[in-house]
């Protein structure tokens, strides 16, 4: 796979401007499984060559009504070698019950401002919100999402994807603004012995025009512009999240052929997805 640069639009005093720049790409993937209790870890796929790329997977099952549904979750970060010291400029924040990743915008190097400051701040907000009122967003991540960027004061922009799961029913529950997304995808019988993988739905970018994507911050766009969706999930669904790194550079196909050798025709175990992670 090959990566090439792309130029990102950041607001600098409301006036539009670009970069050349190095991208950094966050990825996930989750299967979920909802009729048993035991969350497992699920698939991702890593692939760097201009940009970082985090990558992350999950599981989730509930045995019956009473019982919640749940994440478990793991991640694997490769930096890109200028940016190892401080760990990329993308940024992520994961439990049990609350998935996201953040891009921070590399435009705003070039005005002496590391991008990694806002998306980490960002992130930073998110899990504080998280942790002190979970029960409030676990079903509003867009709540969430708006609440992280009033809180987050650094100078900076960035996309963001939030991924939660309800408690109780099969659904996906996501909001994000920019061009971080994900796809999800089901594993259905090919014939007696072998599965596949069949693409359910997929998220559309956020952009005010190409390479322009919408992004909260310093002379951003307001986040309550910010995308929200629900989604019906099957056992086994894989749903992958990433930033524009990754779907600007793998299209829906391609990653589907990478994590499908690993995911299909076997019980999805933490051995199996970190493998699949480090593909």
């Amino acid at each position: 796979f090959f990566f090439s640069s792309r130029r990102r639009h950041t607001r600098c005093s409301g006036v539009s401007w670009a970069r050349r720049c190095v991208q950094e790409t966050g990825t996930w993937g989750i299967s979920i499984n909802l009729m048993q209790n035991i969350a497992k870890f699920s698939a991702l796929r890593r692939i760097t060559n201009l940009r970082n790329i985090f990558a992350k997977g999950f599981t989730a099952q509930n045995v019956s009504a009473q019982s919640n549904n749940y994440f478990k979750h793991g991640h694997y970060v490769i930096p890109h070698p200028e940016k190892v010291q401080k760990g990329g400029e993308d940024a992520l924040f994961v439990n049990s019950q609350f998935l996201a990743v953040a891009d921070g915008v590399g435009g705003w190097a070039e005005q002496g401002i590391d991008p990694a400051k806002y998306s980490k701040e960002l992130c930073k907000n998110l899990e504080n919100l998280v942790l002190s009122q979970k029960d409030q967003y676990i079903s509003k991540p867009k709540q969430l999402l708006i609440h992280s960027a009033q809180l987050t004061k650094s100078i900076g922009s960035s996309t963001l994807c939030i991924a939660t799961l309800d408690q109780t029913q099969p659904i996906l529950i996501t909001s994000y603004i920019g061009d971080s997304g994900y796809v999800v995808y089901r594993r259905v019988k090919k014939d007696s012995a072998n599965e596949e993988l069949q693409l359910v739905c997929k998220s559309e970018e956020q952009t005010h025009s190409f390479n322009f994507p919408f992004q909260i911050g310093t002379h951003g766009d307001s986040p309550n512009k910010a995308l929200e969706f629900k989604h019906e999930l099957q056992n086994g669904d894989i749903v992958v999240l990433g930033t524009d790194g990754l779907f600007d550079n793998m299209d829906e196909d391609q990653i589907k052929n990478v994590i499908q050798p690993v995911l299909c025709g076997k019980e999805i175990n933490e051995d199996i997805l970190n493998n699949a992670a480090k593909s």
